[in-house]
């Protein structure tokens, strides 16, 4: 990537970005089949089922996700003790989250995220996390103490009253912008998805692709082009990372991390 100019705000991704997410999303979701016998973790076409729900809500958000999983696994509210399909959608969105914020009592940050976000926060960088999910099920996200340094962020949310479009159109990047106040082509946008990627680069902003193995690398390369097509210079605005210990503020004209002792100093040898 070219030297560009400085970045002037970095707007976040959360799941699978700077927390596992999506892998206990589908845990989370599986213990809700099975709790109403929808599932039974020993049989394999349950599996494939609940992989193949995976593979369908990559870089989705809800109200699709939910209703996607009542759909494909048979709950009905008669499951839940209630009358109507709106009531049955908030009585799964609310036990899957509940699954999922003890989940997240015993997952672990993705490599170099805490690292990342406490850098932004020493220098001042403005920053927000954009996310698909809604505030609930973010705040039991961040809710355990491991992740006290994401829950001091200001989230944008699908639920927020002024999002009518999620990612991949760019409406919540372009407004994460407008709320810091920073022009979106000074924003560096942080992502592991394809939805994300696109809605990043539909707002005119830098992002950095962190690839997990939900990624399709294939589709993101033709997203790329063409969008080039269409918007000359967006090759100049991805860099794909493996993980976020790869990041160096210096390429985006910011300040570098504090230089780290060597491990043998740490260690007291001499």
């Amino acid at each position: 990537m070219a030297q560009q100019s400085p970045v002037a705000a970095a707007l976040i991704d959360f799941d699978d970005t700077l927390a596992p997410s999506e892998i206990l999303w589908d845990i989370a979701y599986g213990l809700v089949a099975s709790e109403h016998g929808k599932l039974d973790w020993r049989s394999s076409n349950d599996w494939n089922k609940l992989m193949e729900f995976r593979r369908a809500t990559i870089g989705k958000g809800d109200p699709e996700v939910t209703n996607l999983f009542i759909s494909m696994f048979g709950l009905e509210p008669s499951d839940y003790g209630v009358q109507q399909e709106a009531e049955l959608y908030e009585a799964v969105r609310k036990e899957a989250e509940q699954y999922m914020g003890a989940l997240m009592g015993v997952a672990y940050p993705m490599e170099g995220a805490r690292e990342l976000v406490e850098h932004f926060g020493a220098i001042d960088l403005p920053r927000m996390i954009v996310t698909s999910g809604g505030s609930e099920g973010h705040a039991r996200k961040t809710s355990p103490a491991k992740f006290a340094w994401a829950r001091k962020l200001t989230a944008l949310t699908r639920d927020d009253p002024e999002v009518t479009r999620k990612k991949p159109d760019p409406q919540m990047y372009l407004l994460a912008a407008q709320r810091l106040g920073v022009a979106p082509e000074d924003c560096l946008v942080i992502e592991d998805s394809l939805t994300g990627l696109e809605a990043g680069l539909r707002a005119g902003m830098r992002v950095i692709l962190v690839p997990t193995e939900n990624t399709d690398m294939k589709a993101v390369m033709e997203l790329i082009q063409r969008l080039e097509g269409e918007q000359p210079g967006t090759v100049e605005r991805v860099e794909v990372l493996q993980s976020l210990a790869e990041f160096r503020p210096e390429k985006y004209g910011l300040p570098p991390f504090p230089r780290r002792e060597p491990e043998r100093e740490q260690l007291g040898y001499t």
